[in-house]
C-alpha cells in the first residue's frame, strides 16, 4: 500500500514540474496597470505691470495614471519592455497683485501627460512565482493642457525612468499574475512660463494585472 502511494506521488511530480517549466518558458508578458504619481515642477512666472503669476504642478491622484505594457524575455533574467501610459494632473497658481496682494489658487487647470517608454528589465525569479526586478527606460513625455492657457503650450521631451517592483505569478494559474511597480521619471521638457523649471520629475507607482503568453 505504501509502495503504491509512493509510486503515485513520484509519478505526479514530473507533470507539476512540467507545468511550472512551461509557464516559465513563456516569453511574452502583457499587463494593464492603474496608479498615481508624485510630481515636482515649477512653472516659473508670468508678469505684467499689474501682477505676477507663478505656478507649480500637483501630484497625480491614484487612478488618474493608467496604461499597458508588454515585455519579451530574452533570457531568464533579462527582458525588453514597452510601456504606454497616460495621466492627468492639476496645477496651482499663486498671484501677486498690486491691489489684492498674494492669493493662492489651487487646481486652476489640468494637463494630460502621455508617456511612451522602451527599456530593459533585470529580473530574478524566485520560487512560488515571485519575481523581483529592476528596470531602466528611455522614451518621450508629451504634456498638453486640457484647455488653452495663455503662455503654456503642448510640449514633448525625452523621458528617462528607472525603478523596480515585484511580480507574482499565481501557482494554480501560472499564466496569470499581479504586480507592483515603482519608477522615478525625469524629463527634459515640461509646461512652463518664461523662466520656469522645464524639467519635470516624479515617482510613479502602479498596481498591475498580467498574463503570460507564447
Amino acid at each position: 500500500m505504501r509502495r503504491g502511494l509512493l509510486v503515485l506521488a513520484l509519478s505526479a511530480l514530473p507533470g507539476a514540474a512540467l507545468a511550472q517549466t512551461t509557464a516559465e518558458t513563456k516569453k511574452l508578458e502583457l499587463s494593464g496597470f492603474l496608479g498615481g504619481m508624485s510630481l515636482t515642477q515649477d512653472l516659473g512666472s508670468a508678469t505684467n505691470i499689474y501682477m505676477s503669476v507663478t505656478g507649480v504642478a500637483e501630484s497625480v491622484d491614484f487612478g488618474k495614471l493608467y496604461g499597458f505594457g508588454a515585455s519579451w524575455a530574452f533570457t531568464r533574467n533579462i527582458a525588453a519592455e514597452f510601456h504606454l501610459s497616460r495621466s492627468t494632473n492639476a496645477y496651482s497658481l499663486a498671484v501677486d497683485d498690486n491691489e489684492i496682494g498674494n492669493v493662492s489658487l489651487p487646481d486652476q487647470f489640468e494637463a494630460e501627460q502621455l508617456f511612451v517608454t522602451g527599456g530593459v528589465v533585470f529580473q530574478y525569479p524566485l520560487e512560488v512565482g515571485l519575481i523581483p526586478y529592476g528596470s531602466f527606460g528611455v522614451g518621450q513625455l508629451r504634456t498638453k493642457p486640457t484647455s488653452a492657457i495663455e503662455g503654456l503650450e503642448s510640449v514633448a521631451g525625452t523621458d528617462v525612468s528607472f525603478g523596480g517592483g515585484v511580480k507574482y505569478w499565481i501557482p494554480a494559474v501560472p499564466w496569470l499574475g499581479v504586480g507592483f511597480d515603482l519608477r522615478y521619471h525625469t524629463a527634459t521638457d515640461g509646461l512652463t512660463f518664461p523662466g520656469g523649471d522645464d524639467s519635470p520629475s516624479g515617482t510613479a507607482y502602479a498596481i498591475a494585472g498580467m498574463v503570460r503568453l507564447f
